[in-house]
């Protein structure tokens, strides 16, 4: 029993850090052109939070995931290109309960588990990083 004292705060401690959710959810969008970074290109990065008119290479942040990431490039001598990113995971709650019961070694354990979303959203993030391809004309 001493050694459950000991460990219950420890994982309580652990999972708090792990699930906190803070962090830079900012994206480095680039363009690039036949294998080589093409700067200087100008875009527009929008979700259903909002639009942001970039100029490449720069980092946006638009937050949690909040529906597809459309970012639309444009540049003489070149084509128009869009990418659209989904998000896995956009419209789930995050929360959860468990029960579990197990045995073994002549002992018997219960344990119950919580799990809710300490950050606004169901847990999705955008890639750290976007390179949208641009074709020459």
């Amino acid at each position: 029993m001493r050694h459950l004292n000991l460990l219950l705060p420890l994982s309580v401690a652990l999972a708090a850090c792990a699930t906190s959710g803070l962090g830079d959810d900012a994206i480095l969008i680039e363009t690039s052109a036949q294998g080589r970074l093409l700067t200087g290109v100008a875009c527009t990065v929008a979700n259903n939070a909002g639009n942001w008119k970039i100029i490449t290479p720069a980092k946006v942040n638009p937050g949690r995931a909040n529906g597809d990431l459309h970012v639309l490039c444009s540049q003489s001598g070149y084509r128009t290109a869009e990418v659209v990113y989904q998000a896995a995971g956009v419209g789930t709650s995050g929360s959860s309960v468990g029960i579990g019961l197990g045995s073994g070694g002549g002992n018997v354990g219960f344990g119950v588990g919580l799990n809710f979303p300490v950050h606004s959203g169901g847990g999705a993030a955008y890639p750290a990083r976007i390179t949208v391809e641009m074709n020459p004309l």
